[in-house]
């Protein structure tokens, strides 16, 4: 198992459960396209569901930054002694995270945002679970779930 300064919760969630969700949102688009495009949004008004040469493009293109971030995650989760690296790493994330979210909101448009109930699953991955990641990251910058580590690599079970 690798190391981690991070302790057991934190190191779960971020250096198992977001590398793997990361994985599969990247891995999406290649599989079904025209159901990764047109479900961006939920109950899509485009009625056609014509996919277009740029929204492909962007529909890859966003799977390529899912895939980087998920290498970001291992690399440095896995590899870093210094806990600044991992907080401002987490840092980064956090701005992201509300980013991404508002990103998200402004696509779907005030009435399909705060319709909860009419979300589809890539609306909960890009809103629910990105605010559950953000929420997380703020208790772990807080010192909650043990914080980020002091400096010492933890070694795993089984080590």
């Amino acid at each position: 198992m690798p190391t981690s300064i991070l302790p057991p919760i934190p190191y779960l969630i971020y250096g198992i459960f977001e590398p793997i969700s990361l994985i599969g949102g990247s891995l999406y688009p290649h599989l079904d396209a025209s159901s990764f495009i047109l479900s961006q949004i939920p109950d899509n008004p485009d009625t056609t569901g014509t996919i277009t040469p740029s929204s492909l493009s962007l529909a890859y293109q966003l799977s390529n930054i899912y895939f980087l971030l998920a290498l970001l995650g291992v690399a440095l989760i896995h590899s870093t002694s210094e806990p600044k690296v991992l907080r401002n790493y987490l840092v980064c994330l956090a701005v992201a995270d509300l980013t991404h979210i508002l990103a998200a909101g402004w696509s779907m448009g005030w009435e399909r945002f705060v319709d909860v109930a009419e979300w589809n699953a890539l609306t909960w991955g890009n809103v629910g679970v990105t605010a559950a990641l953000f929420g997380s990251r703020m208790v772990v910058l807080g010192g909650g779930f043990g914080g980020v580590g002091g400096g010492e690599k933890v070694k795993r079970k089984g080590q």
